[in-house]
């Protein structure tokens, strides 16, 4: 058996068509185990920079993360924080700060992610969720699939996420549960909903 054990730090960039990401991590990878791969140990911390979901059609904003990451490679566990400070819907005008601790166990085997119990809070209206971006067999890309709920909140809020003008058309206290797919493909956002 190869034993591999390091402490370095790495940067990884990424170009969108309208801005530059950067992923930096320091971590220890190891020691390699030839027979199965994805039962190699890893750990560390990284930060994620600057990331442009504008590149994705119909919602925008630049998302930045920290946190750690503990586990093998084909299961790792990532307790983070992420903060979108003004992240929109493009089809609506108001802009509101994400800003949420989460969990989430990530393949680095082949980048397959699972979101567990997150929980966005924006305006005075918080909204739990939990799901996945992975590949599914015969299926270029990965699908966002997430299941949303929400207790006795109110619908203004989330109906201004979506909503052309200062006001909601509606107000009071909403309860539900939802799930959402989104396909990889390069339509439009609204278009690759269900």
């Amino acid at each position: 058996m190869l034993a591999v054990m390091a402490r370095r730090r790495f940067k990884l960039g990424f170009q969108t068509r309208r801005r530059r990401g950067e992923i930096s991590t320091t971590g220890k990878f190891g020691p390699w185990s030839a027979e199965n791969v994805g039962k190699t140990a890893v750990s560390g911390e990284y930060s994620f920079q600057q990331a442009d979901l504008g590149v994705f059609r119909g919602i925008a904003g630049l998302l930045s993360s920290s946190g750690k990451f503990s586990g093998a490679l084909d299961r790792i566990e990532v307790q983070g924080l992420t903060d979108t400070p003004r992240f929109t819907v493009t089809s609506s005008s108001p802009q509101v700060q994400l800003r949420r601790p989460f969990h989430a166990v990530v393949n680095g085997e082949n980048g397959d992610t699972f979101l567990q119990n997150v929980a966005a809070t924006f305006w005075k209206t918080t909204v739990w969720s939990e799901g996945s971006v992975a590949g599914r067999d015969g299926q270029p890309g990965k699908i966002a699939s997430v299941e949303l709920a929400s207790k006795e909140e109110r619908i203004q809020h989330i109906l201004l996420l979506f909503a052309r003008s200062e006001r909601a058309p509606m107000s009071g206290m909403v309860s539900f549960h939802a799930k959402v797919s989104i396909q990889p493909d390069k339509d439009r956002f609204s278009r690759k909903l269900s």
